[in-house]
């Protein structure tokens, strides 16, 4: 199931800021994130790249970070046509939160905004 078929679910009780961002640093290491962000000027999209990866690589070597394809478009283009605009609802609600920067302390709903964003970004239809 597509993290696009699914509703953020309803937090249960109370989290601190340090649960939070606990959470947030095991899931950046669990998805190899890092904070070298890709910004491409033709699509608008912006997204943090993959340590170690090709484009972090490239970032990395070259400063400039409107290089490559934009993988937010690519994965658009991949996208199941019945959960488009559930994706593009994701993207709005992503930047939303963190295109103007990446907030050091997060809510429950922006932590589970972030990962949907990026579970549906590196993790969902890559065939």
């Amino acid at each position: 199931m597509s993290v696009l078929e699914y509703e953020i679910k309803e937090k249960t009780r109370p989290y601190s800021n340090d649960e939070l961002k606990e959470e947030r640093e095991k899931f950046y290491s669990r998805l190899k994130l890092s904070n070298v962000v890709a910004q491409h000027s033709r699509s608008k999209h912006m997204y943090k790249v993959r340590e170690n990866g090709k484009k972090y690589q490239e970032i990395m070597a070259t400063g400039n970070s409107d290089c490559g394809n934009c993988s937010v478009t690519w994965k658009l283009r991949k996208t199941p046509n019945e959960l488009k605009d559930r994706a593009k609802e994701l993207i709005h609600s992503y930047y939303d939160i963190f295109y103007d920067g990446d907030p050091e302390n997060v809510s429950y709903y922006e932590l589970n905004v972030e990962m949907d964003f990026y579970n549906w970004l590196y993790n969902e239809f890559n065939n």
